[in-house]
């Protein structure tokens, strides 16, 4: 008969028969708080959450009403009390409570292998058992590399990494047996009695970085408790908290109280890596999510679905496979529906489903109301505990309201091919400044470090990303008028961050001896980090993820993707990075370089001597800044390098002439061997001397340099820039150390030219020890006092040849003078006056 199941008929009440006050309970208290009124004998109590703002009168209500094991977390407006089913009523009904909930689901992201599975594994780890003092070696210790980071000396010490789990059952066993090291527990937080995963993460975390200093809180009851230990974590000094714990009510397009504080602890400088879950993945054909926007389907819900709600108006989602409903593929025993309004504010009424294969009988209603105060949030599981089965079909249903964008979890179940589609990854384990694991079988490495590819894809059920956020944390719409899929609303976030390995081995019996799971993939990423932050003080966030993502190897598609984020992180080596500079020549100058973190950015600066100017950089630059590009800047630097300043020699002064033409004179030079250079001490402009010949005039006065240090018999180019154009000039004049005679002037003309590009500029060429070296000696050292001339008229000259010559007759010389006044304008004399 197509009716309610009998325990749903009596456990669940419709939607129509709500008060006000119920209203603001979720329906399974509601059904609670119904029961204890008609019953005449002793109802056990119950556990609650109530959003309300904590106040001493509050809690004082609450204490009169028969609440005990009250736990208030006023940072997040959340009290948790186990109250009497009787009194429900009455604390729903203060004005001061928003919502009154049931205990919120959650769950260890842990994988439990079959019995099968189980066996295999653990006849692998007795064939190639590696023993150490108290246990076995985490096998991500060699598929990651840690064991080499480790034989370089670096294992973590100075770093502190805290664990947020269910709970720590078995670790002072495990530190007495040695496998541990004393962890620092925050007071009264170690969790639930039977819970034991939290001891295999230390674990996992120790045997990968041994030196790091261990911290743990639980991360139970509630999302308020679990965001305040994320908190006090940090106060505790936890450089790195790893996590593997997803509530099912967090909320999966906007942050809640979980991501909100994780937020702040990575805004305060801490690394929060938090596993992805186990929800499977589209990649590998698992998925058990469908997120899209809410489209009608022309068929209406099934009998059964109408007879519930009380009216014939609900609509049903039409899923991609063209049906009303989508099916279980895999059994599951919880099934939620999100959907993108605020949290808190939820004015659209949505609902979810569970039938029978032919949607004749209901196995599980979530039908809780959204009147503007609730959580956009409906989660659905059968009365008698068991699991919905395969073939069973879901059911999304709008009771009222607006389309909205839709998300369907299954929560490790798998729908129809058809109708899954990305994005399982939700809540803290997908928020924006978390870091999302996913995982890596670590059987696959075989004993040596992972390769990648498609040797070492992600395990099928490792929860996938993206994660797509229509909502700020303080629920005002990231996109306003706009929260829904297909017209590209909200904002993405690439999701998953990275993978690490898991299906190792650890001392922590019976349970986790195979430990499985995202659960244990984050805290082995976790401990890579703290390997990282170790070597590197300093390092902060970026640095670290971007010594991880040099590092990663590419799995899955290429590039970034879904399902492994960066890829399967490996521990860098080396794990450290020195920037030095050098300066070419050396005495030119120098060069300071900053301190930087493996996978930080750094930079170094080139300072002149003086006599000398930066030129440029080597290579190696990833961009340069300053006035005159002095700053190297270089990204992500992933091992040691050098960065080598190029200087070269450079002079500048005011030049020595009268008014009209001073200004600064510049001189550069090419040439002359690495440690050729000014003589600072001799180089300068000077006036023009006084006993010119006739007939030569220098405007701009004269520069005289000695160039020092210079390979003996080298050739030098140097570059003149005067205050003026020199393009007029046809001259250079010079004067010469050697004397050719009492009373005589020698003139000869060497090689110059004006700067086809720069008219300013003047290019004289000379050779140590020949013609234009003043001191006439292959010594290394170049002496030249000579600038730029006009000839106003033509003197009376003796041309001196490279080597001393008898002086020519002076109809010689006025011969020799009309044939050089044919040469090009380039041509030059010098001059010297004795």
């Amino acid at each position: 008969m197509s009716v309610l199941g009998t325990a749903l008929a009596q456990d669940l009440p419709s939607k129509a028969s709500l008060s006000a006050v119920e209203r603001k309970m979720d329906m399974r208290l509601v059904a609670q708080a119904r029961s204890a009124a008609r019953s005449r004998g002793v109802v056990e109590p119950v556990f609650v959450v109530i959003q309300a703002r904590i106040t001493p009168e509050l809690l004082s209500a609450l204490r009169a009403q028969g609440a005990t094991g009250i736990k208030p977390v006023p940072r997040f407006d959340s009290v948790s009390a186990i109250v009497p089913p009787a009194a429900l009523s009455a604390i729903a009904a203060r004005p001061d409570v928003r919502s009154v909930g049931s205990r919120p689901e959650r769950t260890t992201n842990r994988h439990q292998p079959s019995p099968a599975e189980q066996k295999a594994r653990m006849a692998r780890f007795e064939q190639a058992l590696r023993l150490k003092v108290g246990g076995v070696t985490w096998e991500g210790v060699t598929a990651h590399k840690a064991d080499m980071a480790h034989a370089g000396g670096f294992k973590g010490a100075g770093v502190k990494v805290c664990v947020l789990s269910d709970g720590i059952q078995s670790l002072a066993s495990r530190v007495a047996a040695g496998t541990l090291p004393a962890v620092d527990v925050l007071p009264g937080q170690s969790g639930p009695a039977t819970g034991d995963e939290g001891t295999a993460m230390l674990e996992i975390v120790h045997d990968m970085a041994p030196d790091a200093a261990l911290g743990f809180a639980t991360a139970y009851d509630t999302p308020a408790d679990f965001a305040q230990n994320i908190l006090d974590l940090r106060a505790a000094h936890c450089d790195v908290i790893v996590d593997d714990i997803t509530y099912f009510n967090e909320p999966a397009f906007q942050d809640g109280p979980i991501a909100q504080a994780v937020n702040e602890v990575v805004a305060d400088g801490a690394l929060y890596f938090s596993s992805a879950a186990n929800s499977n993945n589209l990649t590998h054909g698992q998925s058990g999510t469908f997120e899209g926007d809410f489209v009608p389907s022309s068929d209406p819900p099934p009998a059964a679905v109408i007879t519930y709600m009380g009216s014939t108006d609900v609509q049903a989602l039409a899923f991609p496979s063209g049906k009303n409903y989508t099916t279980l593929t895999e059994a599951t025993y919880y099934v939620s529906l999100k959907w993108s309004d605020p949290q808190g504010q939820s004015g659209n009424d949505y609902d979810v489903v569970v039938t029978n294969s032919s949607g004749s009988s209901l196995l599980g209603v979530s039908a809780s109301p959204q009147s503007g105060l609730q959580d956009p949030y409906e989660f659905a599981e059968r009365s008698n505990g068991s699991a919905f089965p395969s073939g069973a079909r879901v059911y999304v249903i709008k009771y009222s309201g607006n389309a909205r964008a839709i998300r369907l979890d299954t929560h490790r179940g798998v729908i129809s091919a058809t109708d899954g589609t990305a994005g399982s990854a939700f809540g803290h384990n997908a928020a924006g400044s978390a870091i999302s694991v996913g995982s890596v079988d670590l059987s696959l490495a075989a004993g040596v470090p992972f390769t990648g590819g498609t040797a070492n894809p992600v395990q099928v059920y490792s929860s996938d990303g993206p994660r797509r956020m229509f909502y700020k944390p303080d629920g005002t719409a990231i996109t306003p008028g706009n929260v829904l899929f297909a017209s590209n609303g909200g904002s993405t976030l690439p999701k998953v961050d990275m993978a690490a390995g898991d299906c190792g081995q650890t001392t922590v019996s019976p349970d986790f001896l195979v430990f499985c799971g995202t659960s244990a993939a984050a805290p082995t990423a976790a401990a890579i980090a703290a390997l990282i932050k170790s070597a590197n003080p300093t390092a902060d966030k970026a640095a670290v993820l971007a010594a991880m993502r040099a590092s990663a190897l590419d799995i899955e598609a290429p590039g970034d993707d879904r399902d492994a984020g960066m890829g399967l992180v490996m521990v860098p080596l080396p794990l450290t990075a020195v920037l030095s500079g050098v300066a070419l020549p050396a005495a030119a100058g120098s060069v300071a370089c900053t301190p930087v973190n493996l996978g930080g950015n750094g930079s170094c600066t080139a300072t002149a001597n003086t006599g000398w100017r930066f030129k440029d950089f080597a290579a190696g630059c990833t961009r340069t800044s300053g006035a005159d590009a002095s700053t190297c800047e270089i990204d992500t630097l992933m091992a040691d390098a050098t960065v080598t300043a190029r200087f070269e020699p450079y002079f500048s002064g005011s030049t020595q002439i009268g008014t009209g033409m001073g200004g600064t004179g510049k001189a550069t030079f090419t040439g002359g061997g690495a440690h050729c250079g000014f003589d600072t001490g001799v180089t300068g402009f000077e006036a023009a001397p006084s006993n010119l010949p006739a007939g030569l005039a220098l405007p701009q006065g004269m520069f005289r340099f000695k160039l020092v240090h210079c390979d003996a018999g080298s050739t030098v180019s140097v570059r003149v820039t005067w205050p003026q154009p020199v393009t007029g000039y046809t001259q250079w004049g010079f004067a010469s150390a050697q004397d050719l005679g009492s009373g005589q002037r020698s003139f000869f003309t060497p090689s110059w030219q004006v700067d086809p590009l720069d008219p300013n500029t003047a290019i004289l060429t000379v050779t140590d020890g020949a013609l234009g070296d003043d001191d006439w000696a292959q010594n290394g050292e170049i002496v030249d006092p000579s600038g730029p001339a006009l000839r106003t008229a033509v003197p009376p000259e003796t041309l001196l040849p490279p080597a001393p010559v008898p002086v020519l007759a002076p109809w010689a010389l006025m011969l020799l003078s009309v044939a050089l006044a044919g040469l090009a304008a380039a041509g030059t004399r010098r001059f010297r006056a004795n």
